[in-house]
């Protein structure tokens, strides 16, 4: 699925549009936070800015919150599984 151009940073969207047309089979793992998801720190910034919710809601399997607004703590626990994955590998490299 083609990538929306990403204001100033569209060559990320450039890249990933590439790669994924050359394999479009190939899984591709992006990290855009430091540590760890955190139900408890999601709760608190939604209730800071609501308009976050929208923005962290979606059908993806690791998404925080679901089409219907409620909270996906099962995306919590793969995407914590994904990013303890990811890291294991570094270590081996």
């Amino acid at each position: 699925m083609p990538l929306a151009r990403l204001g100033d940073r569209g060559w990320v969207a450039d890249g990933l549009n590439e790669t994924h047309n050359a394999s479009p089979n190939a899984k591709i793992f992006i990290v855009g936070q430091f540590g760890r998801p955190s139900v408890a720190f999601i709760k608190q910034l939604v209730a800071a800015v609501p308009e976050q919710k929208a923005a962290l809601a979606g059908d993806d399997e690791c998404t925080f919150f679901l089409d219907d607004g409620s909270l996906n703590e099962p995306g919590f626990v793969k995407l914590t599984a994904a990013i303890d994955a990811y890291e294991a590998e570094c270590e081996r490299a």
